[in-house]
């Protein structure tokens, strides 16, 4: 997929089965509308299949917002989108801030349920799905609490340095490398991060600032043993 080198900067990826990007510049936008996926390298892109066409946008103009279904579908039947779950019981908590500390796709649902709650939602927020019996009555469902959300490995995304940018500019690729920064907090917190950097000292560098920001829902904000292994 084609991407803009600047957009390199601070990007990130998702690393595994599901691939995905990610950029700061998609958290800004993500704040200023109300939804947009981020995570990563803290510059999260996020790249999703489907297409939005004249057609699906009448559509989706006459279209409830709440869809009832008898199951989950398998994409969204207005703009082709992925769909993931709601999280119920999210506070105040942003899309952007989930996503990192979580490393999870996800739509926020706040503190207040409803009496029939939609349970799935099409990644980019423009529908919602909520579960119906095949005649039509409600279905008892089971909604997902942010308390009982499990956290992802902090692996599954890469960060990038200042550095990077400026690599990716004069065109030195080879000068990219990959490294895995161990570390463990002043309250005994262990964690590993995938940082893309110029060299060791700068991977260190930024996992350092990372933690300090409290961008990982950590407790500790400092960095006391740490190990950096290139990969």
């Amino acid at each position: 997929m084609p991407r803009d080198s600047a957009a390199l900067y601070g990007a990130g990826k998702i690393i595994g089965n599901k691939s995905a990007a990610f950029s700061e510049t998609r958290i800004q936008q993500k704040r200023q509308q109300k939804y947009s996926g981020v995570f990563g390298k803290v510059k999260w892109t996020f790249f999703r299949k489907g297409k939005s066409t004249s057609a699906t946008k009448n559509t989706m103009d006459k279209r409830p917002r709440i869809i009832d279904v008898t199951r989950k579908p398998r994409k969204c039947p207005v703009c082709g989108g992925e769909i993931v779950d709601i999280i119920y019981g999210t506070g105040d908590m942003t899309e952007p801030e989930f996503l990192l500390e979580y490393r999870r796709e996800g739509i926020l649902g706040g503190d207040n349920i409803p009496r029939r709650p939609p349970i799935w939602a099409c990644g980019c927020g423009c529908k919602r799905f909520r579960k119906v019996n095949p005649d039509g009555t409600p279905a008892t469902v089971k909604v997902k609490l942010l308390k009982n959300v499990r956290k992802k490995p902090l692996t599954l995304i890469e960060f990038s340095t200042a550095s990077v940018h400026e690599v990716v500019l004069d065109g030195k690729l080879d000068r990219i490398h990959h490294y895995k920064v161990s570390f463990t907090t002043e309250y005994g917190e262990k964690e590993t991060l995938r940082i893309g950097a110029a060299c060791e000292q700068d991977a260190r560098d930024e996992a350092i600032v990372l933690v300090m920001e409290g961008r990982f829902g950590l407790k500790g904000v400092e960095c006391r043993e740490m190990g950096v292994e290139e990969i």
